[in-house]
Formats: structure tokens, sequence, C-alpha cells
């Protein structure tokens, strides 16, 4: 870093670092994935799952959370929209 004849730091200069590099994110990535080849990799899950319990219980665990998503998503139930209990 360097400085100017105050001593103060000149600009772009930060010391921090500019943070994660733009791009694709860990959910677009998922989604594309998903999107071009959900399918597919479903269909080699279940075969997976036909054989090992805990390639079942993962499938059906992340099946379960889909599922609780898309009924938030539908009905558009937020944690700051929860009922409140009566004030009495």
């Amino acid at each position: 870093m360097t400085t100017d004849n105050s001593g103060r730091f000149t600009s772009g200069n930060a010391a921090k670092s500019p943070g994660r590099p733009r791009g694709m994110t860990a959910a677009r990535k998922l989604d594309r994935l998903l999107t071009e080849k959900g399918a597919a990799l479903l269909e080699r899950a279940f075969d997976r799952a036909e054989h090992d319990d805990a390639v079942l219980a993962a499938l059906l665990s992340v099946i379960a959370s889909a599922e609780v998503s898309g009924a938030v998503a539908r009905f558009g139930f937020a944690a700051a929209q929860a009922p409140q209990g009566d004030a009495n």
C-alpha cells in the first residue's frame, strides 16, 4: 500500500480483498445442472437406491426437502409472515 505526502493511503490500494469473483454461484450451477440433466440424475439415484439404503434415505430426504420448499413457495410462507399467537 502506498501513502501520499500527508500519510493518507492513496485510492485504489485497499487492504481488503475484493471478495468472491463475480460469476455463477453454487445455486445457479445446481439449478442449471438439474435443468439440463435432472431426469437422468434422478433415474441414476433411484437405480442406486434400490441396492443401498443410505442412498435411499438421502434421496427421500432430498425429495421431502424439495416438497417442503415447494409448499413454502406456493403458499408464500415466510418466517416473518408466520402467524403470531394471541396477544392476550
